[in-house]
């Protein structure tokens, strides 16, 4: 799949998959736009990301590890000094769900019916 971002965290693949819906529980779950999250991973802030991978990172396995809550992925991601990794990918994801769309993908319709 075009502009999927795979993460490896604690041994376990995880896909994030940019999508409208990712979209959705990305900017849900931070409580940010996508452009100020984008932004914001240059100087990164491990709540953010936290919430980010928990909200629309998927294993590959298709089960989440028990460890899969937001204290313990917390805990976890500290312990593997690996927040760079992280958010990178997060930034990434984020701007690949920006570029996701084409011009045959999403169409705009006027009101008259004519395509612009």
């Amino acid at each position: 799949m075009r502009g999927l971002v795979l993460l490896d965290i604690e041994g376990l693949e995880f896909n994030l998959v940019p999508s409208f819906e990712n979209l959705d529980k990305l900017e849900t779950a931070t409580g940010k736009p996508i452009y100020e999250l984008i932004f914001q991973m240059q100087q990164p802030k491990v709540g953010d990301i936290t919430k980010a991978l928990l909200a629309c990172a998927v294993p590959t396995t298709g089960r989440y590890p028990d460890w899969w809550t937001r204290e313990e992925f917390y805990k976890r991601m500290l312990k593997s000094k690996r927040l760079s990794d992280y958010a990178i990918a997060v930034a990434t994801f984020a701007g690949n769900i920006l570029t996701a769309g084409s011009d045959s993908d999403i169409k705009t319709v006027s009101e008259d019916g004519e395509k612009k």
